[in-house]
């Protein structure tokens, strides 16, 4: 599971799950999972059921509980090579689930030194849930904004890629397609 968390709320952290979730439903044949948290697209009163969209399932567990959303979640994730959930709008239970069982965060800002800003301070709070290990910046370069080592050192993360183009998109879609070797296995090499 991949949880995409808004460094502000014009950080288009939607257009970049679609394109990730459509290029490994696409490309790769895995089974996508979108998840959102957006009213209008709960289905009549909020109801999480998933629907069919192409190459993609959605839902959105808007209004949903964090034990709900836990049990769900665990209902569903055998049916997935992919759960991609974008944070915007979750209220803080629900996306304080979502954030402890997501495999990787990743915070999706431009490199405007206001929006890094931003996503710092949202880095901030995500330390509080001992993230550290899977935290990642998806940047979008602006005209003056701060290169992507810079945008590093002032957000407290690493940039893990950039998400300008579909070539970029594609790309770290590709990466995060990789089979991950297991931790133990990484350890014992």
């Amino acid at each position: 599971m991949y949880a995409f968390v808004p460094a502000h709320g014009d950080s288009r952290v939607g257009a970049v799950q679609e394109h990730l979730g459509r290029t490994w439903s696409e490309d790769f044949g895995l089974a996508v999972l979108l998840v959102d948290f957006v009213p209008e697209s709960a289905g009549e009163w909020g109801d999480p059921m998933i629907r069919r969209d192409g190459s993609l399932d959605r839902c959105s567990f808007c209004g949903t509980d964090a034990s709900a959303l836990r049990k769900m979640i665990a209902s569903v994730e055998s049916n997935y090579d992919v759960i991609c959930v974008n944070l915007t709008g979750a209220l803080e239970p629900a996306g304080t689930a979502i954030l402890n069982m997501a495999h990787s965060v990743f915070l999706v800002s431009d490199s405007a030194r206001p929006s890094l800003e931003m996503a710092g301070a949202t880095i901030a709070r995500l330390r509080r849930f001992k993230l550290e290990d899977r935290i990642a910046l998806l940047l979008r370069r602006t005209n003056g904004g701060l290169r992507p080592d810079l945008a590093e050192d002032l957000v407290g993360a690493p940039v893990c890629g950039l998400v300008e183009t579909s070539e970029q998109m594609g790309r770290l879609a590709r990466w995060l397609a990789q089979p991950q070797p297991s931790y133990t296995a990484t350890l014992s090499a």
